[in-house]
């Protein structure tokens, strides 16, 4: 089962995605912020990780520049959402894999899971 690691300050928006993606048959972990997702990394070990730009504590462009410079974690597909800007969130462009604006549709979601994901980890 293909595991994502959502990283979502927003209770409501994490608990949304939570459900939709465990509807598509997803093992699904959920971080409050940066930090948090750091630490989780090594227990949770995502194939996948759905994260918010702007969070408290560290944004989701520099946690993922983090997990970038890790060598059991760098190869992880990154998809970056965020209501700002997106030339804000352009400066990190280089550490995540893809980009949707929030509010985003579930089924662009889903495109882009297919796209990063191999076919051998799809359900």
């Amino acid at each position: 089962m293909v595991k994502v690691l959502i990283v979502e300050d927003e209770h409501s928006q994490a608990e949304v995605l939570t459900m939709l993606l465990r509807l598509e048959g997803f093992d699904v972990a959920v971080a409050v912020n940066g930090h948090d997702a750091l630490t989780q990394l090594d227990d949770v070990r995502p194939d996948l990780i759905v994260t918010d730009y702007m969070m408290p504590e560290m944004n989701g462009g520099e946690m993922a520049r983090q997990i970038r410079a890790r060598p059991l974690h760098g190869r992880i597909p990154i998809i970056m959402t965020s209501a700002t800007d997106a030339r804000q969130v352009e400066q990190h462009g280089a550490y995540y894999d893809a980009f949707l604006r929030k509010p985003y549709l579930w089924d662009d979601l889903f495109v882009i899971i297919k796209r990063l994901l191999p076919s051998s980890r799809q359900q």
